[in-house]
């Protein structure tokens, strides 16, 4: 069966469909950890060729395995949706999300996601921090 991932929305639905079902198999489909390791290793090192195929392959790996070793998060009662996609750098986005929780909590957190040119994927399933915003006045640096 082929899932649609033609929006970000779309792509954080299947994957929180997945975790829903505790297949952390077919999970893993919507994810692409060798883009989330670029993307890792591109703010950790700005110089131009500074990243590596095999560092992005071992990072990847690394990554996928903490990842099935945390295993699904407990999505019961969980509805969100997508409240903002905004373009990052090259393929990647960062996308607001909004979530209300079983006991009608409703909180909002931003996710890395990667769109080039064919479906979704969801690279960091987590938080990504929000950047200071600086005062109006402050308009240099």
């Amino acid at each position: 069966m082929d899932t649609d991932l033609s929006t970000a929305q779309k792509a954080l639905h299947a994957l929180q469909s997945a975790y829903r079902a505790h297949d952390m198999d077919l999970a893993a489909t919507y994810r692409d950890f060798g883009l989330e390791a670029q993307l890792v290793l591109q703010h950790l090192d700005k110089r131009p060729g500074a990243v590596t195929a095999e560092a992005i392959a071992q990072l990847a790996a690394s990554l996928e395995a903490k990842w099935r070793q945390a295993g699904p998060p407990d999505l019961a009662g969980v509805t969100t949706r997508v409240t903002a996609t905004e373009h990052y750098a090259d393929c990647f986005y960062v996308v607001s999300e909004e979530v209300r929780t079983a006991d009608g909590r409703v909180f909002s957190h931003r996710l890395f996601l990667s769109q080039s040119g064919g479906p979704w994927a969801v690279l960091c399933p987590y938080a990504m921090p929000r950047q200071e915003q600086k005062p109006w006045w402050v308009f240099w640096g």
